[in-house]
């Protein structure tokens, strides 16, 4: 004979507050071997778990790994650095990945920094993680209600794809069209990348 169901109130803790609304429903069937029950368990919490982690992160969890995290930015540095104070109240430094923005001391410098802030200023926002750099911030690529923030910079004409360390195609793609509309620092008749401008100082 089948026991209990279990409802979405009941899986709830499992589930999390911000789950979607998904309606989840999980027969038992009975056995006499208790094993096998807390066995069976373990297996749901699991599969409610990766459940839980495609769902929230609006993608096949393939692209999600332990170490990719979510939390709100609390300071936008200039236009390819952020700080985040993650759900651990880790506060992370995150250089964003594949992309170079002008410095702050070059034309555009802090117009780019003013359109990263538009995008995640305050606002809640999912980091990939894409390793650390040299100065030890984060490398990774922003997402905030699923906008690509990374390519928002580059398509608006405030950042460059980072030829050197990109590995994004779409990037130098969106470079070409913004270059082509002539918006943003591509305005300029013969704007300089910033890291031919670091080089010279």
């Amino acid at each position: 004979s089948l026991g209990p169901r279990f409802s979405r109130a009941k899986l709830r803790p499992f589930l999390g507050k911000s789950a979607p609304n998904i309606r989840v429903s999980v027969t038992l069937e009975r056995s006499t071997s208790t094993t096998n029950l807390k066995a069976f368990i373990v297996t749901l919490k699991r599969s409610l778990t990766i459940l839980l982690l495609c769902t929230s992160f609006g993608g096949p969890l393939i692209a999600w790994s332990a170490d990719n995290f979510r939390g709100v930015t609390v300071a936008v540095l200039d236009g390819d650095t952020v700080e985040v104070l993650t759900d651990q109240h880790e506060q992370r430094r995150i250089r964003l990945a594949g992309i170079d923005a002008p410095e702050k001391s070059q034309a555009y410098g802090q117009r780019s920094k003013q359109n990263l802030a538009s995008m995640v200023a305050g606002k809640l926002v999912d980091v990939v993680d894409h390793g650390r750099d040299q100065y030890g911030r984060t490398v990774g690529s922003l997402s905030v209600g699923g906008l690509d923030v990374n390519a928002e910079q580059v398509k608006a004409g405030y950042a460059w794809a980072y030829t050197r360390y990109n590995r994004d195609s779409k990037l130098a793609a969106l470079e070409e069209n913004a270059r082509r509309r002539h918006v943003g620092l591509w305005r300029d008749s013969k704007p300089i990348a910033p890291w031919e401008y670091r080089h010279s100082k």
